[in-house]
């Protein structure tokens, strides 16, 4: 009989613990295998439905926040268009300036640039319009200066053959002295629309590149059509300031960015001189046609591409933002590398050590796979939207890696989306809370103390601090003659571009009325008819003026709805002086008679004024400072020069205020007449 080959009890645990070893190792490998797998699936299904929820409210953000934007240039060009219509009701209240042709040394500065549409106009038809029009630049100069070159021209296309441009491109214009304007694309809309528009994109003549035009139509004193009205926004500007994702340059390279869309389904581009296609983009047919119906939605191109849409109510665009699929998930397949690997690393220290280390397969085994396991409950954790929960490292080797690598995923995916938030949440506070009154206001009041250095006769000190939002405070300060000094305080009702522009334009009428000679009475009733005329906004306001006499202390006062002065009497007392008869703010309602007060101020008498943001400020627990306040703190420093008081004054509302905001503006001046 043939003896059977004996197999000794060594050689049968050394193989037994090979096929023990090499079952853990097939265990082990399908495992990691299946783990690998499952983490995948749901970290992908977890990025791409935080992507989607995330794109799709960046992109109706920025949607929102352009159609802030692009109103707000139709409100400033409705504004121009009504100011435009007072200059000829009242052409009389203004001063008519000569305008040139465009010239070359004009390059670069603003400056008011006159051409005709015809050769064969004749001066006597268009000069006295033209002079009469030149007005415009007091309105247009502060909103072009304030709007970082975003707004780049303004100009008047009247119906008699003339156009003023208000821009800095003489320079490209000196040879352009007719322009045939009545059939442009911007003055035909302007004039058949009958109410503010935006033109189509076009490519802008003087190599600018791509641009819009706001329009708005104008009327003469008969509510006839006059004229158009247009202002010119670049594209690439309105990308720059709207559309552009933070780190722009550097997502572009992932395929990652912002774009528009017009109503016909062109794609706007600012490095651009003519539109493109959607197609141009590689999405579907279906993908383009979700775009152009209008809706908000996010939706996945063949290509593995995303594309976010919302609508832009003001012109009828699309805002739209592409991703691709691989930028989204390049975490995910970053996190699969570091899971193959560790398993082609595990899988070769095993079969390398299998002899050696057989008896300690099944510890090893476990010590690799538990870390793992427990990456499986950290993705499951961080699918269901928590990107604050960490993967814990339990050792410094592949496994640890791994771990180490999906808890940067969660860091990058969390700063992402944070990111994206945090960049529109900015460009809407700047679109909502914009400066453009607070620039204007800052220019037009007077800052340079001593006003007057050449006066012995006066001291005068102004201040205006500006609240948190945009304010109406204004005050002025001017010599009506030699002797005669006039002072404004007012306060014009409403936030934003409408009231920094009607604070413009009180102003100016009512310095203009002052220095005209008229009476204090008969200047506020002026000033009130033609401010309410076509006071659409239904805006008003409170003030309080006066011409001084600085030879006698002779003071002629009116008001209208405004706080009562204070005057500290060289003797120390306090007192306030109230009108005769009290008047309703301006603006308000056309055809108001006011009445004109007096007082004298003897030698070191100080007058001093101020509007409702001091006596209103409120405290933490909702206190009023108070007038009575306000009278003691006055009495305190009688004896003070003007900046002096007005600091006291300040420091102690500070002192009641404490930690509550400041929510209106603090405006206060003081005169004090001297030897």
């Amino acid at each position: 009989m043939r003896e059977k080959k004996r197999i000794s009890i060594k050689q049968r645990v050394r193989v037994n613990v090979v096929l023990i070893a090499g079952l853990a190792l097939i265990i082990n490998g399908i495992v990691g295998i299946v783990t690998m797998n499952s983490i995948r699936a749901k970290s992908k299904q977890a990025l791409l439905s935080q992507m989607e929820e995330n794109l799709t409210s960046v992109v109706s953000s920025k949607a929102k926040l352009a159609d802030s934007e692009l109103k707000n240039y139709s409100h400033v060009v409705n504004d121009f268009a009504i100011y435009t219509h007072r200059l000829y009701v009242k052409p009389e209240d203004y001063v008519n300036h000569k305008i040139d042709p465009p010239k070359a040394e004009n390059a670069g500065k603003l400056s008011l640039q006159m051409v005709l549409a015809s050769e064969d106009l004749k001066e006597e038809d268009y000069i006295e319009e033209s002079e009469l029009l030149s007005n415009i630049q007091h309105i247009v100069h502060p909103v072009i200066d304030s709007s970082n070159d975003i707004i780049t021209v303004v100009y008047v296309g009247s119906k008699n053959g003339f156009l003023i441009g208000y821009d800095k491109t003489a320079d490209k214009k000196v040879d352009l002295t007719v322009y045939p304007y009545f059939d442009t694309t911007w003055y035909t809309l302007g004039k058949e629309t009958k109410h503010t528009a935006f033109t189509d994109v076009y490519a802008d003549g003087f190599g600018r590149g791509l641009t819009i035009t706001c329009v708005a139509p104008y009327y003469d004193g008969n509510d006839e059509f006059a004229g158009v009205i247009g202002m010119d926004i670049l594209i690439s500007d309105l990308y720059e300031t709207v559309v552009k994702l933070e780190g722009d340059t550097a997502s572009q390279e992932d395929g990652v960015y912002a774009f528009l869309v017009d109503n016909s389904g062109n794609v706007i581009s600012p490095d651009a001189d003519e539109q493109t296609l959607m197609d141009d983009e590689g999405m579907d047919q279906n993908v383009a046609d979700l775009i152009s119906s209008g809706i908000t939605g996010i939706a996945e191109s063949s290509n593995g591409v995303y594309y976010a849409y919302a609508p832009i109510e003001a012109t009828n665009w699309r805002m739209c933002i592409r991703m691709p699929e691989s930028v989204v998930l390049a975490p995910v397949e970053d996190m699969s590398d570091n899971i193959r690997n560790s398993i082609l690393i595990f899988v070769s220290l095993f079969v390398g050590l299998l002899l050696i280390l057989s008896l300690a397969a099944s510890k090893l085994a476990n010590r690799l796979t538990e870390p793992i396991i427990s990456l499986v409950s950290d993705a499951q954790v961080i699918s269901k939207g928590d990107l604050d929960h960490r993967a814990e490292i339990v050792s410094n080797d592949e496994i640890g890696d791994l771990a180490q690598g999906f808890n940067d995923m969660a860091v990058s995916l969390k700063k992402y989306i944070a990111d994206l938030t945090s960049v529109t949440a900015e460009k809407e506070r700047i679109g909502a809370e914009l400066n453009v009154a607070t620039k204007i206001q800052a220019d037009m009041l007077p800052s340079i103390f001593p006003a007057f250095p050449e006066r012995t006769d006066m001291d005068i000190y102004a201040s205006m601090d500006p609240a948190k939002e945009v304010g109406g405070d204004f005050y002025d300060l001017f010599m009506v003659d030699q002797d005669h000094l006039g002072v404004v305080m007012a306060d014009v009702s409403g936030k934003g571009v409408p009231a920094a522009l009607f604070m413009v334009i009180a102003k100016t009428l009512i310095k203009n009325q002052m220095q005209s000679g008229l009476p204090v009475d008969q200047v506020f009733a002026a000033v009130n008819d033609q401010l309410a005329e076509n006071n659409e906004e239904n805006l008003f306001v409170t003030a309080w003026i006066a011409v001084i006499d600085l030879k006698t202390g002779d003071v002629e006062f009116s008001d209208a709805g405004h706080e009562l002065p204070f005057v500290l009497h060289a003797d120390g007392s306090v007192k306030t002086y109230s009108p005769a008869k009290k008047r309703p703010p301006l603006a308000c309602l056309e055809g108001m008679q006011y009445s004109m007060d007096r007082m004298n101020l003897d030698i070191g008498d100080m007058l001093f004024l101020y509007t409702d943001g001091v006596p209103e400020a409120t405290s933490s627990s909702d206190e009023l400072y108070g007038m009575e306040r306000l009278q003691a703190i006055l009495e305190q420093h009688t004896n003070d020069a003007p900046d002096e008081l007005l600091r006291a004054v300040r420091a102690d509302v500070d002192a009641f205020v404490g930690d509550a905001s400041q929510f209106d503006d603090l405006t206060m001046l003081a005169f004090v007449r001297k030897m």
